[in-house]
Order: C-alpha cells, then structure tokens, then sequence
C-alpha cells in the first residue's frame, strides 16, 4: 500500500516537474520574441533618424539634432543599442558641422567606444581637440591610438599628415616618427610632388623632416604628372 502511494506521489510530481517545464520554456519564447521584436523597432527608429541627420549634411544651415528627431521618440532612446556607435557618430557629424565642438568630441569618444575600429571618428575627435582641448596630452593620445588602429589608412593619411604637421611642435617625438611614416606612404602612393604639396599648410620644421626622410627612402616614390591635383583641396 506504502509503495502504491509513493509511485503515485513521485508519478504527480513528475507530472508537476514537467508541466512547470513546459511553461518555463513557453515564457522564455515570449520573452525572447518580444526582445527581438523591441530590439528591430528601436533598430528601425534608429536609421530612419540616421538617414534624417545625414540628409541635413549638406545644407549650409543646419537645424538642431533635436528638430531632427520626431517628438515621440527620445535621444536617448535613439541612442541605445544595437545602433549605437552609428548613431554616435552621425551626431558627432552634425555637431562639427554646427560648430559645436565640445559635444562633437563628446559624441565622437562615443562613437569609438562602441566602435574602435571605426577611423573616422577617431579623425574627427583628433582633429576637434586642437579647437577644444588644451591639454596636448589629450591630442598627442587621440593621435596615437589614430595611428594604432589604421596605420597605412590610405583615406585618412592625407589629413592625419597634414594635422601632424600643422601641430608638430606639439606632437611627441613618437607620434612625429608615425607621421613621417605616412609621408612615405604618401609619397610611394601619389609621388613626392603631391606629398610636399600638402605640406605646403603645415609648419616649418614638418617640411624638413618629411623633405629629410623622403631624400632617404628606400622604397620608391612614383613619378606622377604634375597637373595632378593636390592630395587635400585647398
């Protein structure tokens, strides 16, 4: 009788166990749809704003990020993930061409932190520092780590040249070797004519040296046509 008992109280909770399983795993597929469904809508919310910010890149007047944004949707919430380091460095965008350098610093530091990789925010925190910062600490780090992440960036060499060598005197010794560097880049790519040229805006003792290091290059700077036009536009 005993043993009657005990099979039918462990047959109900095996019956108990299984129900509870079922209805945890039920909830668990709830849980996860509607995280996936919440997680595309605020993807969605997120470029339609993107693509609103960047349609305003070329009006020479540019409203305020918060008139970009429909009054039912919070920054903050645009801000969020998963879109978050594209969303960082489309306003970083829009601040610089506001003049509002400090939040374009801001929103550009963001934007790499959720992005490292990324080369154009860090070129534009780098280059937003020289108006913003003025600690050279802060310009010579921003550099250094532009350096790190794209070493040969043939997009970006033109402009972190020319940024190294309007600063020089300000750069440290490590960074100025780096940008000697792209200089040999440049000069192999484009020729030495173009390369020089760009240095043109730069100070100089940058001009020595890149004239200095380009003298004793062992690689070979191309021969180019000298009706090219200028690496940077002037």
């Amino acid at each position: 009788m005993q043993v009657r008992q005990l099979e039918i109280r462990f047959s109900n909770a095996r019956a108990l166990a299984r129900q509870l399983f079922f209805a945890f795993a039920f909830l668990a597929g709830v849980a996860s749809f509607c995280a996936s469904v919440f997680l595309s809508w605020q993807s969605l919310r997120a470029t339609q704003a993107a693509q609103r910010i960047d349609g305003t890149q070329n009006h020479q007047r540019q409203p305020s990020i918060e008139s970009l944004i429909p009054h039912s949707i919070s920054l903050e919430s645009l801000l969020a993930e998963p879109r978050n380091a594209r969303m960082w460095d489309v306003l970083s965008t829009a601040h610089a061409r506001n003049k509002d350098h400090d939040q374009a610093v801001f929103a550009a530091t963001r934007a790499i932190e959720g992005s490292p990789a990324q080369v154009w925010p860090r070129m534009r925190a780098t280059y937003l520092m020289t108006k913003t910062s003025e600690d050279n600490n802060d310009l010579n780090q921003s550099l250094g780590e532009w350096y790190l992440v794209a070493p040969h960036d043939g997009a970006t060499q033109p402009w972190r040249l020319l940024l190294a060598a309007t600063y020089w005197d300000v750069i440290t010794p490590a960074n100025r070797a780096k940008a000697l560097t792209d200089a040999e880049d440049l000069c192999v790519r484009y020729g030495r004519k173009r390369t020089e040229q760009l240095l043109e805006r730069g100070s100089s003792a940058a001009r020595l040296a890149v004239s200095s290091r380009l003298g004793r290059m062992i690689r070979e700077c191309v021969i180019v046509a000298p009706n090219l036009p200028p690496l940077i536009a002037q």
